[in-house]
């Protein structure tokens, strides 16, 4: 058990290096967009969601991006709308997201298997499930965000 939670914890301590470099690189130069795999940007950006830190997970978004309101219902348009959706949200419940196995598709989308764990403000689980996340790109950075269902099993996982 405790090699398991190394191995967690050193590949959290990877994915938070990756947003910090990832963020320093962006706000010195928000002409260069990141260079990290799809793979990892999206460990990074799930990392930077779970930390919190906003400004962290928007450098690895295009500045229109489109995300989903999943707690809410419709989407959001640009960072200063998932900025303010995020933050109503966390006010309202506690959100966990943790990256299981990610699936590339051949027009560049790449799915995600995510475990989700839901609590209350009060620290009660709302939900414990698994859930499909699928993420678009442009120019190297995260362009749309959109729920639905598990990729089916079978297909190719990206392991970088």
């Amino acid at each position: 058990m405790a090699l398991i939670a190394n191995l967690i914890e050193n590949n959290l301590d990877l994915a938070r290096c990756s947003v910090n470099a990832v963020s320093l690189r962006y706000f010195t130069s928000p002409h260069a967009p990141p260079t990290l795999t799809g793979n990892q940007q999206l460990r990074a950006a799930y990392v930077a969601f779970n930390a919190r830190d906003i400004d962290a997970a928007l450098a690895l978004m295009t500045a229109d991006v489109a995300w989903p309101k999943a707690f809410k219902g419709g989407f959001v348009r640009g960072h200063e709308e998932v900025r303010a959706y995020w933050t109503e949200q966390w006010s309202e419940i506690d959100p966990h997201v943790e990256p299981v196995d990610f699936y590339p598709e051949d027009d560049g989308r790449i799915w995600v298997e995510v475990h989700q764990v839901v609590r209350d403000l009060a620290g009660a689980v709302l939900a414990d499930e698994s859930v499909g996340h699928c993420f678009s790109f442009s120019n190297g950075l995260i362009e749309a965000m959109e729920v639905g269902p598990l990729p089916p099993s079978g297909r190719a996982i990206i392991t970088d």
